[in-house]
């Protein structure tokens, strides 16, 4: 992905605004600004949304190569501290997902089948750290784990 001049142009002033919208969470920078439904922060730039933790990249190290992803090493969507984001394929992502327990794996559960409405249910209700409606709390509300 090609960074837009207008983003070439104001980096600096860019990486403080955000820098603004931060709080620290561990060795983690949090951005607490607007985030999608998937927990990524998200800001729009001239009409054009990104995701805040690609822009950091792309104003700290520079372009993103084309299919390739921006991953987080700390597994938190809304980080946006360079020293835990890396490029990766959508390979690498699934690797990691799979190494991190981050979703059922079919031969695991071969009767658990999650319906399109029910995904979304649990990623609407997430809250990241909270013990009611993170993982556990969510795990523990639906009756499912790792057995």
């Amino acid at each position: 992905m090609l960074i837009f001049p207008e983003i070439r142009e104001s980096r600096d002033q860019l990486r403080e605004s955000l820098l603004v919208h931060t709080t620290s969470i561990g060795t983690c920078l949090e951005y607490t600004g607007t985030r999608s439904n998937s927990g990524y922060g998200v800001i729009i730039i001239n009409g054009t949304q990104f995701r805040v933790h690609r822009l950091v990249w792309m104003t700290t190290i520079g372009d993103i190569p084309d299919d390739m992803l921006v991953l987080h090493h700390c597994d938190n969507r809304s980080c946006i501290n360079i020293e835990h984001l890396y490029i990766g394929d959508h390979h690498d992502n699934t690797r990691d997902c799979l190494a991190r327990n981050r979703f059922p794996r079919r031969n695991d559960y071969p009767q658990f089948v999650l319906t399109e409405e029910f995904k979304e249910k649990v990623r609407n209700t997430y809250v990241f750290g909270s013990k009611t409606f993170g993982t556990k709390g969510l795990a523990k509300l639906y009756g499912v784990g790792r057995g």
